[in-house]
């Protein structure tokens, strides 16, 4: 793995390699690749340095790989770049989460509503809004309400309601709150 972060030049050549590689393990280490240099390129892309320009470009085709091969990322490093603070890698992630909604837990994002920190928060609503599909509308209407308010005893209740709920899922959900 490379300590920078790789070129608009290098993307290119990495895309193109994506495309053609039918081995399993040079792809993932191609995807660790490009998800190695969208996170050295956040702190990057906060200064105004000469590159700036072509840091924001280097980094929207890295976004665009990444969201081209969603289907090959692993769950774990779609959660975890969920809570990633840059906006762009946020708005890709939530599309990745959209699409791949069916292979990913949700408990990781009702864990990160019990943050102190706001942006954690507010991040794990936008990974439960992306999964709402695949959960129940009142658990997430519940839990995304009062995630500003979980230390609440109706929040922490309606919290570990939520939680137990994906730990144990119950055939009908809509007996959930009755």
């Amino acid at each position: 793995m490379s300590s920078t972060p790789l070129s608009y030049q290098e993307l290119l050549t990495l895309s193109q390699e994506l495309s053609t590689t039918e081995n399993i393990h040079e792809r993932d280490r191609l995807i660790a690749q490009l998800i190695s240099t969208i996170e050295q390129r956040i702190p990057l892309m906060r200064e105004m340095s000469k590159n700036f320009l072509e840091n924001i470009k280097a980094q929207k085709l890295a976004v665009t790989i990444l969201e081209q091969n969603a289907a090959h990322i692993p769950i774990d490093e779609i959660i975890r770049m969920n809570f990633l603070d840059e906006i762009e890698v946020n708005q890709m992630i939530q599309k990745i989460i959209t699409i791949r909604r069916a292979d990913i837990p949700i408990t990781p994002f009702l864990d990160g509503l019990l943050y102190d920190d706001r942006l954690i928060r507010i991040e794990a609503i936008k990974g439960l809004k992306a999964l709402r599909e695949y959960a129940p509308v009142e658990i997430l209407l519940a839990t995304i309400h009062d995630a500003d308010h979980i230390e609440t005893g109706k929040a922490r209740e309606r919290y570990k309601q939520a939680r137990n709920y994906y730990r144990y899922p119950r055939p009908d959900r809509r007996n959930l709150f009755s």
